[in-house]
Parts: C-alpha cells; structure tokens; sequence
C-alpha cells in the first residue's frame, strides 16, 4: 500500500514540475486553514463526536487601486467512524468587476480500518455549483474615451448576451496521514482533481462552445515534527495546475506550548515566482487563528510598491487535540 502511494504521488509531481506560472482559481496563502477546500478526501476525518468551523478572508493588491478579496467559510464533521460529511461556500471578488460565488456539499470515506492507529486512508467526493457574474458598470471600452479622456455616458458599443453564467461543480480526492502515536515524524499528504466536470464557462453561449473551466489538478504534502512536548514544526508544500497555468507553495510554521490552553505559532513561505509570506497567530482551547501578509516579489511590485495580500483565519475544532497546526 505505501509503495502504491508513492508511485503515484511522485506521477503527479512529476505532471506539475514540468512549468510554472500562475493559477486561475482564486489562491490563499494558509490553504491548510481549511482541509475541506484543499482536498476533499480530508472531509469530516475528526475523533467522533466532534465539528470543525472554519473561516477565512484575503484581501489584496490594494495599491492598485481596487481591492481583489476572498471569503471562504465551511463545516465539516465526522457522521460515523468512516464516513465524513461538510459545506462550503467561497465568494470571489475581482475588483468589484467579476465576481465568482461557490457553494459545495463534501463528503469523504476512510478506507483504512478505524481501529488501525498507524495510518489513515480516505478519499474524497463534492458536488455543487459556481455563480460567476460581470458587472457592466465596472467595464471600460475604447468608444468611451474621446480625446483621451474618459465619458462613462458615451455609449460602449457592445452587446453582451450575458452577463451570468451557473455551472455544476464536482471535485474528488485523495489523502494519506500518519497517525501513530510518540513519532517524531508524522507524514501526510494527498492530492485532489477540481472541476472534474469540466463545465462550460462563457458567457456567450454556444458562440463559445470551447471555453470550458480548466480541470485544476493539486497535490499537497508536508509532517508534523513533534521535536518535544512544548515545541512543533510543521513544513508543507502545495501545488496546482490548472490549463496552463501552475502554482507551488512551500512553507514551514511552528507552535510552542506556553500553557495547557494556550501555543503561540509562526511562520514563513514562498509562493513560486510570487511572493514571501510571514504568519502568527495562537491556539486557544479550541480556537485556531493565523494571521499573514503576503510581500509581492513578482513584476507586480512595480505597482503594488511590494504589497500584497493580509490574510485571515480563524477555525473552531470541537474536541480537537492540542497544538495541531496542520489541521489534518
């Protein structure tokens, strides 16, 4: 079983290694503050009788002007030893100009044994739909300017058949955690298949019968280092393909435990050809929160002056065990 897992994680590096660029779903900086959204095989996989709630919201690129902002929030909780089940909605919003608004149901399968206490294996499936929408007033077009100066009255010459489009959305997954117990190293990892419909997304009908959501293909792996009992790090990689455009991310956070109720946590990253992050943030009984500021290095620097993205997260895990950063 672990030899079948290997083989087919090293395929799917391989597939996503081979270029970089940018991706075309909206991106987070602390996707491990919601398992759920990054993999759906990680749905509902808690102790028993418990829930997690999680929230979280970027905004950024506001030296250019207009704000690009994300806002997710999900639940998710375990309906029996095996089987898990959860919600989530994210809403998109570029510029005020095109927004995108999702809304999935999740469930996920543990195919290991709940007895078995060396490993967890569970795959993932989620069903729901994504509401993409224009706002005509935002946009501007060459017959409104005059002279080079811009008259909102002018007419703009074109004609849109519509400014909405509905589309089905199915995702599916994939995940492995190492769950003994007094391991200095505990293992996890998976990885998971977007938009496995394919849904056409134009905004012109039959006119654009090709334009279709690119699958986003993601992997995504790291392990806890219990390095004693009050300290633990946590690095971790990600990475998306989605058409032609790739994402990769690297990062590492710790935890240390100042009292039974109470670890202070940090962190830093490197988005590929995009931009360094730091976190901190603290858990609290069972509150996680993280907050991160994303400093662009890209070319976009030149106009954001080296600003980014501030991120925020905030999770509630009923009964969930102390000091776990990973949210795995």
């Amino acid at each position: 079983m672990k030899r079948s897992i290997y083989i087919i994680g090293f395929a799917f590096f391989v597939t996503f290694i081979s270029s970089i660029s940018w991706a075309q779903d909206p991106h987070l900086t602390q996707y491990d503050a919601s398992p759920m959204i990054v993999n759906p095989a990680n749905t509902g996989m808690l102790p028993p009788s418990s829930f997690r709630a999680a929230t979280q919201y970027r905004n950024q690129w506001g030296m250019l002007g207009t704000r690009f902002t994300t806002t997710s929030i999900g639940f998710d909780a375990p309906v029996d030893r095996q089987i898990g089940a959860g919600v989530y909605i994210t809403d998109d919003n570029a510029a005020k100009t095109y927004n995108t608004f999702s809304l999935v149901l999740s469930g996920a399968y543990e195919i290991t044994s709940p007895t078995n206490r060396d490993y967890k294996l569970s795959v993932g499936l989620q069903a729901g739909f994504i509401y993409k929408k224009t706002n005509e007033a935002k946009l501007t077009f060459d017959n409104q300017y005059t002279s080079g100066v811009f008259n909102p009255d002018y007419p703009s010459g074109e004609a849109f058949p519509k400014l909405s489009k509905m589309m089905p959305e199915f995702n599916v997954g994939f995940s492995y955690v190492d769950t003994k117990n007094n391991k200095t190293f505990n293992p996890y990892g998976g990885f998971a298949v977007f938009h496995a419909s394919h849904p056409k997304e134009s905004f012109y009908g039959e006119a654009n019968e090709e334009s279709r959501l690119p699958l986003r293909w993601l992997i995504h792996g790291g392990t806890k280092i219990n390095l004693n009992k009050e300290f633990k790090l946590n690095p971790n990689l990600l990475a998306m393909k989605q058409g032609t455009s790739y994402e990769i991310i690297g990062a590492i956070d710790g935890s240390y435990n100042i009292s039974s109720s109470f670890d202070l946590a940090a962190g830093f990253g490197y988005r590929w050809k995009d931009a360094i992050f730091a976190l901190l943030g603290f858990n609290y009984d069972n509150y996680i929160f993280r907050i991160s500021y994303d400093f662009t290095v890209s070319d976009l620097r030149k106009y954001t002056r080296g600003f980014g993205g501030l991120e925020f997260s905030l999770i509630y895990m009923a009964s969930s065990s102390r000091g776990r950063l990973s949210r795995y």
